[in-house]
């Protein structure tokens, strides 16, 4: 059986189990190639965080090369730079809890697969400091400005994507005839099975007919793919590590709405994987700047959200907020995406906005992918509390989230 290990484990006796493509489908390295220095390099350049090798007897014993203290020192240089506000404490405590115990637990036994990760993408700071002084020689501000809010107006919905909204919008709506719809178009429906054959909807196994993709997602959750299905495919971006921490704050999402009995974790899950809808609208309108916010966030260790405000005078959540307007996103979706660093503006859906927001730290907190910067931020007080997330609730999200990014990564449609 293939094994899925961080790449920071990889050794050159290892082979790969799966080909990996690159954001165009453009094949990386085939299956069997091996682990070598320049494969990896390769691979950590699209900031690409796990990889699944064919097993082998150093694969059996990868997750014992790296010890308790080297786990829990990352973990405090990732917090490190934050403020030691209690939710703070709490998510370190419940992660310091998380590692012990699986380090105690491989000590009795075999050692099972885990996902651990590099964080952000690894660049000198010199060549990305000098990247962007030369960028911000030729930057105009108010020509950015104006080509983002060109976006309010785009994209314009396909004739087949209005076909398939008002079909899904018939009260007496029929799965097979939307089916029929979606299957004229092929990436619409690759979207609607890849996001189907994830651990968080598919716990029995591999989805493969439209209509029971549409029965398990349920008409919200469908409707919204649909909508962004024109811009929102985070595998474009050409860093591996943005669709990592998608799918793992949808995993964290989908495992807090668990916890805390929310009575639709599916569509909590479908928010937490669109809530950097607005980074993908920056990537694709404005990939220069884009590339510009990266690199000016993880050579200065700021956020990417406050090198987008001092470029552009908006955020990844300013920019998201026509498209979901205009998309007519329930608030459910619209307020976590437009609101999850900002969870107490949400009006409608506020435990929704309040668990996306503690998703978000709690993935990175984790180290798991990367959001473009290797900030953590902190966790609104307010959404903390709304929670009610004690210290045993804490461990069971930890538990549901590795069982499920397991799950999720085993599934996934990507490599």
């Amino acid at each position: 059986m293939p094994v899925r290990i961080p790449l920071q484990f990889a050794k050159p006796s290892m082979r790969l189990a799966r080909p990996v493509c690159d954001a165009e489908g453009k094949l990386v390295a085939g299956g069997g190639t091996a682990l070598a220095g320049p494969v990896v390099r390769t691979l950590r350049k699209m900031a690409i965080q796990t990889v699944l090798v064919v097993d082998s007897p150093d694969v059996a014993s990868w997750e014992r090369t790296r010890p308790l203290d080297e786990e829990l020192r990352d973990l405090e240089r990732r917090l490190d730079r934050e403020s030691s506000e209690e939710p703070l404490a709490a998510l370190r405590a419940a992660i310091t809890r998380r590692l012990c115990k699986r380090a105690a637990n491989l000590e009795q036994e075999s050692p099972t697969p885990g996902v651990e990760t590099l964080g952000a993408p690894h660049h000198a700071n010199g060549e990305l400091a000098a990247r962007r002084v030369a960028f911000a020689a030729t930057v105009n501000p108010e020509a950015l400005r104006e080509r983002l809010r060109r976006l309010r107006s785009l994209p314009t919905l396909p004739k087949l994507l209005e076909r398939v909204i008002a079909a899904l919008d018939d009260p007496e709506v029929d799965f097979d005839s939307v089916a029929e719809l979606i299957e004229i178009d092929q990436a619409l429906t690759a979207q609607i099975l890849r996001l189907a054959n994830t651990a968080f909807y598919s716990a029995q196994g591999t989805v493969s007919h439209v209509t029971q993709a549409l029965v398990m997602l349920g008409i919200v959750v469908s409707r919204s793919v649909v909508l962004s299905s024109g811009i929102l495919d985070i595998r474009t971006i050409g860093l591996r590590g943005f669709w990592e921490h998608s799918l793992g704050c949808a995993v964290a999402a989908g495992a807090l709405a668990k916890v805390t009995g929310v009575t639709s974790p599916e569509e909590v899950t479908a928010a937490g994987l669109l809530h950097d809808l607005g980074k993908v609208a920056l990537y694709k309108e404005l990939p220069e700047v884009f590339e510009h916010v990266v690199a000016g966030a993880c050579a200065e260790g700021r956020a990417f959200r406050d090198v987008e405000q001092a470029l552009l005078g908006m955020d990844h959540c300013d920019i998201a907020a026509p498209l979901v307007e205009k998309w007519h996103f329930p608030a459910c979706l619209a307020e976590p995406i437009m609101f999850h660093h900002r969870p107490g503006r949400a009006r409608v859906a506020r435990r929704e906005t309040a668990i996306v927001h503690v998703a978000n730290v709690l993935v990175r907190a984790i180290g798991y992918g990367s959001g473009g910067d290797m900030r953590i931020g902190s966790i609104d007080p307010g959404a903390w509390a709304q929670l009610e997330l004690t210290p045993a609730r804490l461990d069971e999200t930890l538990d549901l989230f590795d069982s499920d990014l397991d799950h999720a990564l085993n599934y996934a449609l990507y490599e």
